[in-house]
Parts: C-alpha cells; structure tokens; sequence
C-alpha cells in the first residue's frame, strides 16, 4: 500500500496553475513513497550532513518558531503528511526532529499546502539569517 496519495509529477496543468510556474525553477524529483524511504534511509546509513525535519505533532516536536535548525547539515529535508492521516509512521520514524504549527481553537489540523508554506517560510528565515 502506497504511505502518500498519488501527485501527478511536474510538468501537470495543476501544479503549473498552483504554483504559477514557478516548478520550472525549483529542483525537485519525483519518487512512489517506498523509493523516497529507502532514499532517506540511505541518507542515515551514510551520515551524510541532511537533516530530516517532520512536520507533525508528536509527544517531542517542537513549535515551529522555537526549532533552531542545526547549523552543520547541507540540506533539509522537510516530510509532510496529508490532512486526514498525517506523516506516515514509516516516513515518522525516519525525522532527525519533528516540529508542529501551534493553533488557536479546537483544529488541530491545516491544509498540507498552508503547512508547507508556514514552514517553509519558517525554515528559510533561519537559513537567510546564518
């Protein structure tokens, strides 16, 4: 069973239209859910520098404006869950750190698109200010 619902890949009317071409300018692969876990994986077993950040509430995830990126990593990579689920144990047990949006109210879930943005926009801040 598939751990991500199916994305169409770039180039796709649908991402073209959301992201306003600005796909044809970011790096990006596209991978089945299994081939991105092994990919993470192998990125552990080899230490190499990246840092694996989860989005998603945990007994030990921190708020997002309170996590402080850890400066010696080369890359970040964030895992994102859908709305209804979340981050899939498998990608879970793979975060380096987990981080979560504070929210106001009885919600405790947001648009997977609204989350990238707010974490994004978090996670660059940082990185604009080392």
């Amino acid at each position: 069973p598939s751990v991500c619902p199916p994305i169409p890949p770039p180039p796709h009317r649908k991402i073209s239209r959301v992201a306003r071409q600005t796909e044809r300018h970011v790096s990006w692969e596209y991978l089945r859910a299994q081939d991105a876990i092994l990919k993470l994986k192998d990125i552990q077993v080899k230490s190499i520098p990246e840092q694996i950040i989860g989005l998603e509430i945990t007994s030990d995830s921190t708020e997002l404006p309170q996590f402080q990126i850890d400066q010696h990593y080369r890359e970040i990579h964030l895992l994102l869950g859908n709305e209804k689920e979340g981050l899939h144990a498998d990608f879970l047990s793979l975060c380096q750190k987990c981080v979560h949006i504070l929210m106001q109210g009885q919600n405790s879930s947001m648009n997977v698109s609204m989350a990238a943005g707010i974490s994004a926009y978090q996670i660059v801040q940082q990185l604009d200010n080392r």
